[in-house]
């Protein structure tokens, strides 16, 4: 999270070299090692030509973790194995010793803060130590880097080496003045949000800077950033303004979130803030910042922003999707998605099937439904009545009619039945609007036919191709700028639900974070009267595809759909700094590879086999991508950071796996199949440590479920619903 300055000491008295990680020339120790050791009942374990081992008090996590990263590291560079051993083991001559533990020696950690770590020699032991577990990863990561080479171990004798933490910005001023001299203030009246707001501005401020400053409420004095709301006509309004005045400022905001968007914004714009993740957020390091000339206004062009990722669904003060402007919900009157399975009884099966929608008998029965929904939400502003998820729409002759009147689309139908709908709601809630989908079958803009001006299109461009801009002329999309102009003529509220990622490919880091395409299709929404976006960003999964990225992208782009590509490529490479640490120019090297190679139309149906779209195409530059990620691995300085690398390089080596997998697999070789099924097995242990699952999988089952590995894991998710069908039927038979 923040930018370090180390600093060593170092005594050039003799190097310890290592072959095979560990062995010196002698196997003496210094006389306060030796006088410790001979102070415990446990005998020294001594070889001949001994190696090094690494000691860990194996219930402490954070040790763990640190070990694993040194062993997985030694490995890659020296292409040795290091033993990890429990301090209760015994005792070793050499000995790299991680953390707390029972040996003498130790790092004196009380005299560390934050993230700071201590390494040292002490005769032939290397002890190695955090403030936090952090702390003692950052220090295993520059040991590894300082002292470790293609031959081995090597570090000076009487090494001691101490990382120093620095605040990443070193000064912080108001048009001159220093930030020590202000105080944040908020409304005594002000609701939870505009509170956890001002104490988050002190919070950025001391975690920037260092400098703790009060926060009160009641009228502003001396030097302050104070927050104020403002009353507004709208019902939803999120703009906000920061004005800056005699060296103070003053962030304001209408009704709902503004005056809350603008405090986070401000320390974004001007502290260097960025709100990464629930867990992790990042400030940019910088030597001086004087916040000259705060004056600006911010407004959204797109009133309903809510992104379908996991701590972005629910707004809570403090929480991810209020930093990043996002999550700004209405009333719904019950369920908003696929609504007819609950409004319309018995006239279909399960959901299985549309009911029939010129039939009278139906509309009075899903009429009276509705009412009662909106009686269960006296608060509602909106009631969805939008269709079930399938295609299987009524064929009587007066449905088969309809569709014709309004050009052969079964869209036109389905707007006359909201209408009517509508003609007999309003009558009781003459506010109410009705929500509708334009999805799948009704994707299609009906001729001869207007909405209501209560009812609200929400168009859904499932079929489409989420590589290219939406205006892009490829297969996918060559008609949907059409469709999208024709829907806002015909409805006064357009919607969108954004899908922006492959679902055949859940779990792999799908190429779509190019500007062209994600900034290019908002335009097109705000162009044609979209007021509100539901990105189904993270439908399935939580690390799934740059997934996290991804999500923080689209916020961006849903406050402001004309950022620049220089601002909208800036946030990319502040996201990946902080997530992914060190060694996030490699990582980021790695997604514009892809990104910039992969131009091929891919289109989100469920219907082409995934390794034909994707990962065949990405052959001629995988391994290139792989070398990146393993770069990046390589520099990350915390096992967050580190694990964050690791999902992703799984996820870049299921792509390897699929072309491996057409290549080899089926040969005449009998040891070429023996062989892919292997690498299945170990990809699916590192997704099953990771966490990561496939869609449609209730849960991720245990490997020794699946005995055969013959299939490419892009269709693992078949092999997974196949064994869990099994499950199912022998419950079934048992019952």
């Amino acid at each position: 999270m923040f930018k370090r300055t180390l600093s060593a000491i170092l005594a050039a008295v003799m190097l310890i070299s290592v072959t095979a990680c560990g062995n010196t020339e002698s196997g003496e120790t210094n006389g306060t090692t030796a006088a410790t050791e001979a102070a415990t009942e446990e005998k020294i374990v001594e070889t001949e030509n001994e190696e090094y081992v690494v000691v860990i008090d194996k219930n402490d996590e954070g040790a763990v973790s640190a070990a694993e990263r040194m062993t997985w590291q030694m490995k890659k560079v020296c292409g040795t194995d290091i033993k990890v051993i429990d301090q209760a083991e015994g005792r070793y001559v050499r000995e790299i010793v991680l953390g707390k533990t029972n040996r003498g020696n130790k790092i004196d950690t009380s005299k560390l803060i934050r993230d700071e770590f201590e390494i040292k020699t002490v005769g032939d032991k290397i002890f190695i130590d955090g403030a936090t577990a952090d702390g003692l990863y950052g220090g295993v990561v520059k040991f590894l880097a300082d002292c470790t080479d293609e031959k081995g171990l090597k570090i000076e004798n009487n090494f001691a080496y101490k990382d120093t933490f620095e605040y990443p910005v070193k000064k912080l001023t108001i048009e001159g003045n220093d930030i020590s001299e202000y105080t944040v203030y908020y409304p005594e009246d002000a609701d939870e949000f505009v509170k956890a707001a001002a104490e988050d501005i002190a919070y950025y401020i001391e975690e920037a800077t260092g400098v703790k400053i009060p926060v009160k409420t009641g009228t502003p004095e001396g030097l302050y950033i104070a927050i104020e709301t403002i009353a507004s006509d709208k019902e939803f309004d999120d703009s906000f303004s920061v004005k800056s005045e005699n060296g103070s400022v003053t962030i304001s905001g209408h009704a709902n979130l503004g005056a809350v968007y603008g405090a986070y914004d401000f320390l974004e714009q001007f502290v260097g803030v960025r709100y990464i993740t629930n867990d992790l957020d990042y400030i940019k390091p910088a030597d001086e910042i004087n916040i000259t000339d705060a004056n600006y206004d911010e407004a959204p062009l797109i009133t309903y922003r809510i992104l379908h990722h996991y701590g972005y669904r629910e707004t809570v003060p403090s929480g991810i999707a209020v930093k990043n402007k996002s999550n700004r919900d209405i009333k719904w009157a019950g369920n908003h998605c696929h609504t007819f399975d609950e409004l319309d009884g018995d006239y279909s099966t399960q959901a299985e099937n549309q009911p029939c929608l010129t039939s009278d008998e139906v509309f009075e029965f899903m009429l009276a439904n509705a009412k009662k929904k909106l009686e269960e939400y006296p608060d509602a502003d909106i009631i969805s009545i939008s269709h079930n998820d399938n295609e299987n729409f009524c064929q009587c002759e007066n449905c088969l009619a309809s569709y014709e009147k309004y050009g052969g689309r079964v869209s036109g139908t389905m707007i006359e039945f909201v209408n009517r709908m509508s003609d007999e709601l309003v009558k009781d809630y003459p506010n109410i609007k009705i929500h509708t989908f334009a999805y799948q079958s009704t994707q299609n803009p009906p001729e001869g036919i207007i909405a209501r001006d209560n009812i609200v299109v929400q168009f859904c461009p499932i079929y489409n191709c989420f590589n290219h801009p939406f205006t892009h002329e490829c297969p996918g999309n060559e008609d949907f700028s059409e469709e999208v102009e024709a829907w806002s003529k015909i409805a006064k509220e357009i919607q969108i639900w954004d899908y922006s990622y492959q679902w055949d490919l859940d779990g792999t880091p799908y190429p779509t974070m190019g500007y062209t395409e994600v900034v290019g299709n908002y335009q097109l929404f705000v162009e044609n009267n979209v007021s509100y976006v539901f990105n189904n960003n993270d439908y399935q999964l939580n690390n799934g595809e740059f997934i996290a990225l991804h999500s923080y992208l689209l916020t961006k782009v849903m406050w402001d759909p004309y950022l620049t590509e220089e601002e909208y490529y800036g946030y990319m490479q502040d996201f990946i700094a902080g997530f992914y640490g060190d060694g996030w120019e490699s990582i980021y090297n790695a997604i514009m590879t892809v990104e910039n190679n992969y131009d091929r139309c891919v289109i989100v149906d469920n219907k082409t086999p995934a390794e034909n779209m994707m990962h065949m195409y990405m052959k001629s530059y995988i391994d290139d991508v792989l070398a990146l990620m393993a770069d990046g691995r390589l520099k990350t300085d915390t096992a967050f950071k580190f694990a964050n690398a690791d999902v992703v390089m799984a996820q870049y080596e299921w792509i390897k796996l699929d072309i491996v997998f057409n290549q080899l697999y089926k040969s005449e070789d009998p040891a070429d199949n023996a062989l892919v099924q292997e690498m299945c097995r170990d990809l699916y242990n590192k997704f099953g440590k990771y966490g990561l699952k496939f869609i449609d999988s209730l849960d991720h089952l245990d490997i020794s479920e699946i005995e055969e590995f013959d299939r490419i894991p892009s269709k693992w998710m078949s092999l997974i619903s196949e064994i869990y069908d099994k499950k199912e039927a022998s419950a079934e038979e048992i019952s």
